[in-house]
């Protein structure tokens, strides 16, 4: 093989390399083992490339590395942020989103907090075990979700309570029977692998900025109306403007 033929078997090298072509790799080692030192322009470049090569494979390795770094990091801070078991946004979120839902609210685009604590939960975990309970958390999760509007925001606060942010609000029978719905919902039986068992709901409705003017005021009437729907024998609803009339 003369040095033109070798300059155009070295350019097609150079095509392949650009490709990623494994054989082009192994080409061009082989044509640097028997380039002779006549060859050594042949030779120069074909190491010259050999390194480039190596470089490549480092730099894509190093590339390979931070976007998986990336991904993990993003996925640590995805759980912080979220409920392992459901999914729903945690604590953490959910006070980051009803303090951006305050902000933004106004006397003509008013919206409604909801406190859900499940009945009998305690009971049905501690008589069927952690894995029912947990089991019980996901199919009311699921329920509510398919309760609410695509626009409202349902998070898990606590072991078994939840919250949800209740947007563009018609009027108060339109939020009524969204309360309605959820206590219906998680009063159905459950099935579970270890059995059937039936749980319910205390619900308690609070209003921005009818019931309050800040967020922690919101949170805590809406804890006062749901304790108020215990009170009055669980598995309903309670405004907690009706408290205070």
């Amino acid at each position: 093989m003369d040095n033109d033929e070798q300059l155009k078997h070295l350019l097609g090298i150079i095509k392949r390399l650009v490709r990623s072509d494994k054989e082009a790799s192994e080409e061009l080692l082989e044509l640097t083992r028997e380039s002779s030192e006549d060859d050594s322009v042949i030779r120069e470049l074909a190491e010259e490339l050999g390194m480039l090569n190596l470089q490549r494979d480092v730099y894509a390795y190093r590339l390979e590395t931070m976007i998986e770094d990336l991904l993990h990091a993003q996925r640590e801070i995805d759980e912080a942020r979220h409920d392992p078991l459901t999914g729903l946004p945690n604590r953490t979120i959910f006070h980051e989103l009803l303090d951006q839902a305050v902000q933004t609210a106004s006397s003509l685009n008013p919206f409604a907090l909801m406190f859900v604590d499940l009945d009998k939960f305690k009971q049905v975990n501690d008589t069927l075990g952690h894995d029912a309970g947990d089991e019980i958390l996901k199919i009311a999760t699921q329920r509510m979700l398919s309760s609410i509007k695509s626009q409202d925001t349902l998070s898990r606060i606590g072991g078994d309570e939840f919250t949800i942010i209740a947007r563009d609000i018609e009027s108060r029978d339109d939020l009524a029977g969204l309360a309605q719905r959820l206590v219906d919902s998680l009063c159905d039986p459950c099935q579970l692998k270890a059995g059937n068992a039936s749980v319910g709901a205390s619900v308690g409705v609070s209003l921005f900025p009818n019931d309050a003017n800040s967020a922690i005021a919101l949170l805590k009437n809406a804890d006062i109306a749901m304790y108020e729907a215990k009170e009055r024998g669980r598995n309903q609803y309670r405004f907690f403007m009706d408290l205070v009339k």
